[in-house]
């Protein structure tokens, strides 16, 4: 098992207790042992919520049967997987505990062998619906922000430059773009080319950057108020980097009604406006440095976050560099960490949700039709498809990846427990 999953247990039997306890622990699962109903909802409805519950039916006060309603009438993100187990085997009985809202059922006492099947199918379920859960999420933040670029994108157009007398069109102010130069990655650019591209990307969100200075001393991990992330690799050395603005909602409020010149609808647009502006940056990167130094692209989509939310401290390396900005008056920080993350090559079973293909699957010499191409973020149904892949034509067949920075996994588990 890769992980170890909680499992909430619920039994008013001590002895029972205790033989959950163990039989869990030496399966590699981190058990909850609750003595009630009440106690139990409580932990099944909290954040940190465990993905499975093993569910007495016979308890004083709230049996295993009100648990089960109550579980499946709460609007909780992420539905426990429920076992019930009782000593109860008419099928009858064990229909009504399905209907009210388990799983599944085990009579006690239980096979460990067979417990032990169930269980793995109760992780599969698990795994099945967060992913499904995820790209929802995906969905739903997709549609979001494609409404904002929709009416930015009408925006621009309402508001091309009127002809000039001779028939020509007013120029656009631009900043005047740095001599090319090699480069491995956005920091290794000097400040005046930094601040070129930032220039440039805001000018594309009708934004002004008024200054933008080198933030001197540590950079400060505690955001005023709103954090907006995203991420790039160059596919030419597998420099991974992180960019992330630091902002206030009050200042990205105002910024959000200097591009779209209507006042924002709820934080929620603000906060998805606030990922486009670091899209937008990150992709002002992209495009220099594919022009120096070979393919670059954003992996992963752009996601921002209120400071509140973020219970732990972000993984921040000490050479991360940090600018600090003016842009329409408003501050933000903007800070740059690069990640080297050498080129893996690795068999099916190896791979892991989040790594990156560094090449296209399976590579040119084996197929001139890949699978999939290079820059491919890996889901576990991703992963599925390349082991099926090697086990059908090429079992000694690995694939390269490149893993995700520290932060990058930090940002997106932490949209996923959001």
């Amino acid at each position: 098992m890769s992980r170890m999953i909680r499992v909430l247990v619920v039994d008013d039997d001590p002895t029972a207790q205790k033989v959950m306890r163990h039989f869990l622990e030496r399966c590699g699962y981190h058990p909850i042992i609750c003595s009630n109903g009440q106690s139990a909802l409580s932990v099944a409805q909290s954040p940190e919520a465990p993905a499975i519950v093993i569910l007495d039916w016979m308890m004083p006060g709230m049996d295993g049967l009100a648990v089960c309603r109550a579980l499946r009438s709460s609007k909780l993100k992420y539905r426990p997987y429920v076992i019930l187990f009782s000593t109860k085997t008419d099928k009858s009985e064990i229909a009504e505990g399905l209907d009210a809202g388990a799983d599944d059922f085990v009579s006690k006492p239980f096979n460990v062998p067979e417990m032990q099947a169930r269980l793995r199918v109760a992780c599969r379920s698990v795994d099945y619906q967060r992913e499904l859960q995820d790209r929802i999420d995906e969905v739903e933040a997709l549609s979001q922000r494609n409404a904002l670029l929709s009416e930015l994108i009408s925006k621009n157009r309402d508001e091309k430059p009127a002809p000039a007398a001779n028939g020509t069109a007013h120029p656009v102010p631009h900043p005047a773009a740095p001599a090319p130069a090699r480069t491995k990655s956005p920091g290794e650019l000097s400040t005046n080319e930094t601040r070129f591209i930032v220039s440039a990307a805001l000018l594309e969100l009708h934004l002004a950057l008024e200054s933008m200075q080198a933030h001197s001393g540590h950079v400060d991990t505690e955001s005023p108020g709103c954090y907006a992330w995203t991420s790039l690799v160059l596919h030419s050395n597998g420099a991974w980097t992180d960019l992330l603005i630091a902002t206030t909602v009050p200042h990205a409020s105002t910024l959000f009604d200097k591009t779209f010149a209507r006042r924002s609808r709820s934080v929620g647009d603000i906060l998805v406006y606030l990922s486009e502006i670091a899209r937008t940056i990150a992709g002002g990167f992209v495009r220099t440095l594919s022009r120096r130094a070979g393919e670059a692209h954003q992996p992963l989509m752009a996601r921002a976050f209120h400071a509140d939310s973020i219970r732990a401290s972000l993984p921040l390396p000490i050479d991360a560099q940090a600018f600090d900005l003016s842009v329409d008056g408003c501050p933000l920080r903007l800070t740059l960490s690069t990640h080297r993350s050498a080129k893996l090559n690795l068999a099916p079973a190896k791979l892991q949700p989040m790594d990156i293909l560094a090449d296209n699957f399976p590579p040119a010499a084996v197929s001139q039709v890949p699978l999939l191409r290079a820059g491919a973020v890996l889901t576990p149904r991703i992963i599925e498809k390349i082991a099926f892949e090697t086990e059908t034509v090429d079992e000694s067949q690995h694939a390269d990846v490149y893993r995700p920075s520290p932060l990058a996994k930090y940002f997106v588990q932490h949209a996923k427990s959001a």
